[in-house]
This record gives structure tokens, sequence and C-alpha cells, in this order.
């Protein structure tokens, strides 16, 4: 044992010159190899116009494939760092739906050993733009809806400013009314209260101002329930046209202010099944409506639906039987 310890001591500084040559030998011969690795690169959109704007957020990576020696591979990957791909959007139209990156599209470093050789992912680069347009919309406010909050609002808040200028998509702002807040939280604390919430935009909408004060008073929310209140039939817009309904009453579960909602009386309440449009036959869960005073809301209704036949001239209960009768039918 102690032989094979002197032999390894003996000459230990040539030996491990010996051991580092080769591992350098062996990492020039095999870091020469030219080898192909994945790399992900950021994505930069320029020259859009003022005038357009992006509806959706577009893809904001590429994955391309790089090809070069291993050992600048392994080693110096982050020459690419710096890399992006640059789509110019400087002729884009609102009718622009896809693009195709190609290489050219590649800004990276100087390097004549490492170079990007392909474009992976996204093969096409698909883009949902819009002519930019500015609109005046009015503020609607928005409260929030817990079922087990003790306050409510007493009466109409005031918002200021009750409307604001807004910019965006040309359809995403023609197909808006108003634009809508955050949930006002009402505390439980009563009386007079001041809030600013800020305005819930989305679909790339900006709103000047973004923020908006509420003024409101709050009260003490009170639930009531109302028994056999009369359901109102609306009938058929057909003279002759008859209806068989099974329900008459409902029961009703209310939610508003204290003092409207112990004032509120069954004349108050409107429940209705409108028939109107219905055809002669059989109709299955048709809803009952209820119209409240302002303020209050309905919590539960029993039952929301009903059944019901409705009978044509002489009895007839199917659009059938009225079209061989001589009826016509919308």
């Amino acid at each position: 044992m102690k032989r094979l310890a002197r032999r390894l001591r003996h000459d230990l500084g040539l030996k491990l010159l010996s051991i580092a040559l080769a591992l350098l030998l062996w990492s020039f011969v095999h870091g020469a190899k030219v080898i192909e690795r994945e790399h992900r690169i950021p994505i930069r959109y320029i020259g859009l116009a003022d005038s357009l704007m992006f509806m959706e957020t577009p893809p904001q990576e590429m994955r391309v494939l790089v090809s070069g020696p291993a050992q600048e591979l392994i080693l110096r990957l982050d020459l690419l760092g710096s890399a992006s791909a640059r789509i110019d959007l400087t002729a884009a139209t609102a009718a622009l739906d896809r693009l195709v990156p190609s290489l050219s599209d590649i800004e990276a470093p100087a390097n004549e050993r490492v170079a990007v050789v392909r474009v992976l992912e996204p093969s096409v680069i698909a883009l949902r733009l819009a002519r930019k347009v500015e609109r005046e919309l009015r503020v609607r406010l928005q409260v929030d809806e817990d079922p087990k909050r003790t306050t409510c609002l007493a009466d109409t808040p005031h918002v200021e400013p009750p409307r604001v200028r807004c910019i965006g998509p040309e359809p995403v702002l023609q197909a808006m009314q108003a634009i809508p807040t955050q949930p006002l939280v009402l505390h439980s604390r009563l009386g007079a209260a001041t809030a600013e919430i800020g305005l819930a935009t989305a679909g790339g909408v900006r709103c000047i101002p973004d923020r908006v004060t509420v003024s409101y008073s709050s009260e003490r929310r009170r639930m009531r329930t109302m028994a056999a209140i009369r359901v109102n039939l609306v009938p058929p817009a057909r003279a002759g046209w008859r209806v068989a309904i099974d329900v008459d009453q409902a029961s009703l579960r209310v939610a508003g202010p204290e003092v409207r909602v112990s004032a509120l009386q069954e004349q108050d309440i409107g429940l209705y099944v409108d028939a109107s449009r219905l055809l002669p036959g059989q109709h299955t869960r048709v809803d009952i409506v209820a119209q409240l005073p302002e303020w209050i809301e309905v919590v539960d209704l029993e039952p929301r639906t009903v059944d019901l036949t409705v009978l044509g001239p002489a009895g007839f209960a199917s659009t059938d039987s009225l079209r061989r009768w001589g009826t016509d039918l919308p």
C-alpha cells in the first residue's frame, strides 16, 4: 500500500499536467464540432402608425435555432442575450391579420462563429389591428353584489365626472354604450360618503380621466319575504287565443334600503308571465318576470318559472292543427 502511494506521488506535477493537457485536447476537438441549439429571443414591434393599435397583445417571444461550435454555444450563448426580432409594421393597415417572420427580422450581435439559422416558433404571427378612435362615454357605476353585505345604496349616487373621454380600438368603442367602474364596495358605516374608483377598462381602451369620484348615501339593508303575490298574464296577441296556466301566485324575497323595503306594499309589486309571442301548444319553464320599485331587488322567487298551454281558436293546442284549420301563423 505504501509502495502504491509512493508511485502516485512520484512526478505528481507531471501527471497533473498530462491530465490537464488531455482535457484541453478533448475540449478543443469536441468544442470545434458544429452543433445546433434552441434559443428564445424577445419580439419588438416597430413602426406602427399612431392611428392604429393592437386589439390583443401579439406574441412577445420567438423560438429560434442557433448554430455554432459546441464550445461557443455552451460557454458563450449569452452573446445572443441582446438579440431580438424586430417586426416592422410601418406599412401595416387595420386589415393586416398575420405576418410570416424570417431571419431578416432578427437582429443579433456580430459573431462569425454563432448564427441564427431558422425561426422555429411562431411560424406565423397572428395580429389583431384596429383603427384608433376617440369617443366620449357615460360612466356606469357598478356596486359590489356581495349577498352578505349589511348596507346598500339609499338613493342614486352622484358620479363626477359623469362622462369621460375614451381612446381605443374602433370595434370595441363602437359596441360600448357606457364605461363601467370597478365595483363600489359599501362598508358598514351608514350615511353620506365619498369614494374614488377606477374605471373597468378592457380591450385596449384607455380613459381620461381613469378614475371618478362617487358621492353616495348608504342605508341599512333589509330583506323581506312576501307571499301569495298575484302572477299576471300577458295574453297572446292573437284575438281568440287563450292560455291555460298552472300557477297564479308566487312568493318572493326582496332586499333593499330598510325604509323602502318596510314601506313596500303588494300593489307595488308586479309579477308577469309574458305569453304574447308564444304559439299554440305546451310551453315549459316560462320565466316569471318581477317589476319592483327602484333600489329594491329580488333575492329569491318561488316559483321562478311556470308551465302553460296556449290554445288557439276552437281549442286547438298545436300549430299543425291550426294550419290544417286554415289559420295563418307567423
